[in-house]
């Protein structure tokens, strides 16, 4: 079932009390885009950037009472912390993961399916502050959806949406004072149809559901 990005935000303050040092093993990622192209969305089987797999020390750290998300740090043989995976329900698998850059800054966030491990949403950061995000709303391992932010503002500027699934952009939205307008792409050429264009309300943060027909 298609999700909704309100579903997916978790934020938590991890306190540490135990720490458990562990190993793993290695990793790589990341990609930009462009508005109004009929191109590929990212195709794979997973969206998962490895964290816990990567090779050097893992530091896990647990309240004792059980009252925060469990967390293990991961890092590389030079020192830095790599990444971070939170176990926010203490189910015993992490619902988000954190990146970081060479310079301690993050640079990568992924959520978790509440019931799952597979990855729902990607938040992508450029010296701290949320550029981009993606999503796989079909649960399917693809990237259908990818929302684009205003630096200075961290308020969402646009969208491009893979309705229909086929890999190819056929979906935008741009958001201003308040309102999201949102165009398609109905026969396939890549470009939206003028007469295609739905504004709404943005302060409903959810998909429009703008008709292909």
């Amino acid at each position: 079932m298609p999700m909704t990005p309100k579903r997916l935000f978790c934020f938590a303050v991890y306190p540490t009390i135990v720490l458990v040092v562990g190993c793993g093993r290695k990793a790589d990622g990341a990609a930009e885009g462009k508005a109004h192209e009929s191109r590929a969305l990212a195709q794979g089987p997973s969206l998962h950037e490895p964290c816990l797999e990567r090779r050097g020390r893992i530091e896990r750290s647990e309240h004792a009472a059980g009252e925060f998300p469990e967390l293990q740090r991961v890092f590389e043989l030079s020192g830095r912390e790599a990444c971070r995976a939170i176990d926010l329900n203490r189910d015993g698998r992490p619902e988000m993961f954190e990146y970081f850059d060479e310079h301690g800054e993050l640079r990568r966030r992924e959520m978790t399916a509440g019931d799952s491990a597979r990855v729902e949403a990607v938040d992508f950061f450029a010296n701290g502050k949320r550029i981009r995000r993606e999503y796989d709303t079909r649960g399917v391992g693809q990237i259908d959806t990818r929302d684009y932010y205003n630096v200075a503002s961290g308020e969402r500027v646009r969208r491009e949406r893979d309705a229909d699934g086929d890999g190819k952009v056929d979906q935008w939205s741009v958001w201003h004072d308040g309102k999201v307008t949102t165009t398609v792409d109905r026969n396939g050429d890549g470009m939206p149809e003028p007469d295609s264009a739905v504004t709404t309300d943005s302060k409903a943060d959810d998909f429009v559901a703008a008709s292909k027909k």
